[in-house]
This record gives structure tokens, C-alpha cells and sequence, in this order.
């Protein structure tokens, strides 16, 4: 059986029925906004007409790109639908590597799997035999780091001696300037939606391990699984111009973040950078996380509490314009002590 859950447990701590923010940081989208190609893909659209069911030429072009075969191919609606599928044809334990994403142990949740939590390197290795999926965000949500190549590669190969199929989250890798290890034999999930900044767009692919697993995969999608928006989104995301615009904004993106960093250092909050678009920081007491995104929520600034990613007591918060990051200082310097 699963483990017990509320259900707010899984909750992404963000979006929600309320208006609009006037500044976002507990979403982790590109703080330039669309690349320029974006919006004339998405104009592109033919909503009038179902895609191809087989989004043959999709993964042909997606195929390419990765210099895999397009059999290995399977898209999806976005990272959650994908990690949903892939846990629901999987039966077996779910391991993570926690802090991380939510989406995993919810996905376990779902489909009333087992879930095994390692809380370093070492106990992930040593959980791989007893796990039928192993999921590590690469970088990591919420901390940002990059795992070393050789813990990813020893994962790897442990798990391909037990049978486990080894999951990579690249959804924000095109953000990251060092180019991510892949080892072979792990599956790689690819969520351009966040770097793109088309968020509610719900577009992703995997690239299998083999075309079996990728035959399993499709088997389970729910017809025309991908719209057409999604289908112009995933092309565009391959398109060299948009990895040249992607590659050419990551020392916009180091700048935002390091003064993201030095606005919350100089209040007194601890701060743990990686090598993604966001960080995470921990409030200086008699603050408390919660406590202060509250406070922060009323003011229209959104932070997202990274406690049901296994940080409890830390706020994840991404890169964002200068215009954002001056509304936070104004707002931080506003807010009287609890």
C-alpha cells in the first residue's frame, strides 16, 4: 500500500484560483519571458483539425535532435502526465531522491505504489535493487543542483543490473549552462514549457531507454494526448534557433538569480544557490517560511514553500525580472517583524 497522505501534501503551493500576482516567483519559467520563435508556434496551431495520432513527424523531428531512434519517442501532456504514466506501467516500489519534486510520491499515491525515500546518494544506490522506478530531477526541484556524472552513471548501471528503469527530469536543464550527463539506459524526460515560459501550454516527451518501453509507454496515453499547441511547442523547442536564444540568455539568468541571492543574504536569510533558475532560501527567525509567504501572498508577491519537497522550513524562489526582484525588496522592507 501507499503511504498515508493529505492530499495537500501534494500541493505545488502556487497557482490557484486567486488573482494574478504582481510578482511570481514560485513558478520557475524563463525571467525573460517566451523565446522569440514561441508565439508564432503556438499562432501556428491548427486547432480546427485533430493532430496526427501517431505525432509521427514530431517524433521524428524530436528523434533527431537527440540522435535516438523514433521509436524511442513518447510525448505527453507535460512532466506530471509522463511521471503518471510511467509509475502506472511500472508496477513496483518508487524511489526519489529527496528534496525533489512532489510529482512523484503523488504519482505513486495514484496508482497505490510504494514509495522508497532516500535522502542521499548513497541510500538512492543502495534502494535501486528494491525499486521498480527511480526518479532524479536533474537539476534538482527544489535545491537546484546538478547531480556529479558519477553518481548519475553508477545509478545507471545498478539500475539496469536490477531491472529498474531509471528516470532523468530534465525540465530544467535547457536553462543550466554546463550541458547535463545523460548516462545510457536511463529514460530522459524533457518539460520545455518552463523554459520556453509557456507554462499552461501542457507539452513533454520522453526519450526511452527502447522502443519497447516507449510501445508500453504509448499504450497507456489517452488519444490525441498532445494538442496542437503542444505539438508546436515541442517542435519549436528543437528548432537551433531556439537553442541558440536558450544558450545565449544563461548569464541573464546568473545575474538575476546571484541578485536574487544578495537581496535575501543581506536580510539574513540562509541562502543555497545551484546551477538552475531558482534557489532556495530560509527566512531569519522569529520568521518561518510559511509565515512569510503568507505575508508576502497578501502583498502580491507568490514564494512556494518547498516543505512537501522535503525542505521544511525553506522557500523556493526563481530568477526574475528586475522589476519583480525591486517589488520583493520593497516588500520585504515594508513588512513588520511577527
Amino acid at each position: 500500500m501507499t503511504e498515508s497522505v493529505d492530499l495537500g501534501d501534494f500541493r505545488h503551493g502556487a497557482t490557484d484560483s486567486s488573482a494574478d500576482p504582481q510578482a511570481d516567483f514560485s513558478t520557475n519559467v524563463h525571467p525573460l519571458g517566451p523565446c522569440p520563435g514561441t508565439v508564432a508556434a503556438l499562432a501556428r496551431a491548427d486547432r480546427r483539425r485533430y493532430p496526427d495520432p501517431a505525432y509521427r513527424e514530431l517524433k521524428e523531428r524530436l528523434a533527431a535532435h537527440h540522435g535516438a531512434a523514433p521509436e524511442r519517442i513518447v510525448v505527453g501532456a507535460g512532466a506530471s502526465e509522463l511521471v503518471a504514466r510511467l509509475v502506472a506501467t511500472v508496477p513496483g516500489a518508487v524511489l526519489v531522491r529527496e528534496p525533489t519534486f512532489v510529482e512523484y510520491r503523488k504519482a505513486a499515491w495514484a496508482f497505490d505504489r510504494p514509495v522508497l525515500r532516500a535522502s542521499s546518494d548513497e541510500e538512492f544506490l543502495a534502494l535501486l535493487a528494491r525499486a521498480s522506478i527511480a526518479f532524479l530531477c536533474h537539476p534538482n526541484n527544489p535545491d537546484g543542483t546538478l547531480h556529479s556524472p558519477e553518481f548519475l552513471a553508477r545509478a545507471a548501471t545498478l539500475a539496469g543490473r536490477s531491472g529498474c528503469r531509471l528516470v532523468l527530469d530534465l525540465a530544467y536543464a535547457p536553462m543550466v549552462r554546463a550541458k547535463p550527463d545523460l548516462p545510457d539506459g536511463a529514460q530522459q524526460l524533457w518539460a520545455p514549457n518552463k523554459s520556453m515560459d509557456c507554462a499552461g501550454v501542457r507539452a513533454g516527451y520522453l526519450v526511452a531507454s527502447d522502443a519497447d518501453f516507449a510501445a508500453a509507454l504509448d499504450k497507456r496515453a489517452a488519444s490525441w494526448i498532445l494538442s496542437a499547441e503542444g505539438v508546436e511547442l515541442l517542435r519549436e523547442f528543437v528548432e537551433p534557433s531556439t537553442t541558440a536564444w536558450l544558450e545565449s540568455t544563461r548569464p541573464e539568468i546568473e545575474r538575476l538569480l546571484a541578485e536574487l541571492g544578495t537581496l535575501l543574504r543581506r536580510r539574513g536569510w540562509q541562502v543555497r544557490t545551484g546551477t538552475a533558475n531558482f534557489l532556495v532560501a530560509m527566512p531569519p527567525p522569529p520568521w518561518n517560511a510559511a509565515a512569510i509567504a503568507n505575508e508576502l501572498r497578501e502583498r502580491g508577491i507568490r514564494l512556494r514553500d518547498a516543505a512537501n519537497m522535503g525542505l521544511p522550513g525553506w522557500l523556493r524562489l526563481a530568477a526574475r525580472p528586475d522589476r519583480e526582484r525591486r517589488l520583493l525588496e520593497q516588500a520585504l522592507d515594508s513588512i513588520d517583524r511577527p
